[in-house]
């Protein structure tokens, strides 16, 4: 709860100083703080500001109805692909390392829907963290628990790929498990 709001929180207002040119955070030396100036302390009240509001409107987004959180993610994602220029040019890269057989068409027609689904599963995670148990277990199904289940009460390893959704499915599974 408090403590992913407040990890969430740091990263949008990461996210948004990058926005505003904010490099880097201010630091201390030594025992002793760091002057900071008129300018940058305005600057700094302007990402509190705006962490806040893009805090409030996902918390806000959260609770509209499902087709709607997933709709606003993809667009999102999809504006992302055409905002976000090194990322974008990071996984062209990638794919065209690990796909050179692919045409090109086909491996931006990946990317982006990378985007679609990583931004999408961004904004479901405001979900899973602020809404209600019971729409989380609406929402996600989790199968095969039957082999969990068979080694209750025994050490084990789970593993699992780290996957755009695994966040959902592990936060399904740990509500009755």
């Amino acid at each position: 709860g408090r403590a992913v709001g407040r990890a969430v929180g740091r990263a949008v207002g990461r996210a948004v100083g990058r926005a505003v040119g904010r490099r880097r955070p201010v630091r201390s030396r030594g025992a002793g703080l760091k002057h900071v100036g008129p300018a940058r302390r305005a600057a700094d009240a302007v990402v509190e500001a705006l962490t806040r509001v893009a805090l409030l409107a996902l918390r806000s987004l959260a609770r509209l109805p499902y087709p709607v959180v997933r709709r606003a993610g993809e667009l999102a994602g999809e504006i992302a692909w055409r905002l976000a220029g090194s990322r974008r040019r990071v996984t062209r890269v990638n794919l065209r390392l690990c796909f050179p057989d692919w045409s090109e068409a086909r491996r931006e027609a990946l990317g982006r829907a990378h985007f679609r689904c990583f931004v999408r599963s961004f904004f479901e995670r405001f979900i899973f963290w602020y809404e209600p148990a019971e729409r989380l277990r609406a929402l996600v199904e989790v199968r095969g628990v039957e082999h969990f289940d068979a080694h209750a009460g025994r050490p084990m390893v789970l593993l699992a790929p780290h996957f755009v959704g695994l966040d959902a499915g592990g936060m399904r599974f740990q509500l009755d498990h």
